[in-house]
């Protein structure tokens, strides 16, 4: 799993995520977001699930206040090039690939993203 360290909202270990900028489609926003965050080309992706998270955000909306849901498409990359690199070192603390074992020792911690909990849990991962 690439995971990265945030520094952000919500801080803690998660997997690589990002908004959709308006007039993409999900495919191309997971493809331009591995990218900024971890200097990888996603070649190939397949959405493997989707669904409606409440799970805090660093952005607000135009009332000054978070963002407490997204809608989340979660995509296995299965074709890539590139060696994970922290691109944004001023929102991240590290990026790199975790097996699922080490992911598993966060899962119980408060530095583990919640949304992620759910989402892997969905998954049948966790």
């Amino acid at each position: 799993f690439l995971c990265l360290y945030r520094l952000k909202r919500p801080v803690g270990l998660s997997l690589l995520t990002g908004h959709i900028d308006k007039g993409e489609t999900p495919e191309q926003a997971v493809k331009r977001e591995v990218l900024e965050e971890s200097g990888i080309m996603a070649d190939t992706v397949n959405l493997i699930w989707s669904g409606f998270i409440e799970n805090e955000c660093s952005r607000k909306d135009t009332d000054g206040f978070y963002y407490n849901c997204h809608q989340w498409w979660i995509f296995e990359i299965t074709e890539w090039r590139g060696e994970p690199e922290n691109k944004e070192p001023n929102k991240h603390k590290l990026v790199e690939f975790m097996p699922l074992n080490e992911i598993k020792k966060y899962k119980n911690m408060p530095i583990f993203d919640p949304a992620w909990i759910r989402i892997l849990k969905a998954l049948r991962i966790f």
